[in-house]
């Protein structure tokens, strides 16, 4: 009858202080990872986590009515929409820069490049649209596409009026929008505000 070798005491004390040496050193590792994410690097990961979740956008001022000597309207607000994308939750750019198109207006490449537009969580699809537009991009449920409500100023007497109070307006600049004032008198003290949206 063949004989069968067992693995003697020794042996089996050797083989269990290998396993856990290699348990201990595997949780060893694990605690060292998690002593460095919490702690020595605690507030960098929580910065770029807040960062990523949180966004500030611009809460434009109202501005005041301005009348002449007769209490004829020279410039007034009205209030608009300001349509903004997130073009990482944006599912079919191509379909959705045509409805876009439709509703808006302009060019639907326009609007698809601003949905593809890589490395980003916020681009302005459109500033100050009318109230109405909006509705109907709103009604669409479009993915990735969010509203901010805001303010537009009004010029009833056109371009005449504008010169003498002031004006303010949307420019381009690059990909960004920004809010300019272009005035001929002094300009009247206005004070814009920031938003912060959660992601």
């Amino acid at each position: 009858m063949a004989s069968t070798n067992l693995p003697d005491s020794s042996s089996r004390r050797r083989l269990l202080v290998v396993c856990l040496c290699i348990v201990v050193l595997g949780f060893g590792v694990v605690i060292y990872n998690l002593f460095g994410i919490q702690i020595t690097k605690g507030d960098f990961y929580q910065q770029r986590a807040i960062s990523q979740q949180l966004r500030t956008t611009p809460i434009t001022a109202n501005r005041g009515t301005i009348y002449d000597r007769n209490g004829i309207v020279l410039a007034t607000s009205v209030e608009a929409t300001t349509i903004y994308a997130n073009p990482v939750e944006v599912s079919n750019a191509v379909q959705e820069a045509q409805a876009l198109a439709d509703v808006l207006g302009g060019e639907a490449d326009e609007y698809q490049d601003l949905l593809s537009t890589p490395s980003t969580t916020f681009v302005y699809i459109k500033r100050q649209a009318d109230v109405e537009a909006a509705e109907k991009v709103k009604e669409l449920k479009l993915d990735g596409i969010y509203f901010i409500a805001d303010m537009r100023r009004e010029y009833p007497h056109g371009s005449v009026g504008g010169q003498v109070v002031g004006r303010a307006c949307v420019l381009a600049e690059g990909d960004a929008l920004a809010r300019k004032d272009i005035t001929y008198l002094a300009p009247l003290p206005v004070f814009n505000g920031d938003g912060t949206v959660k992601e």
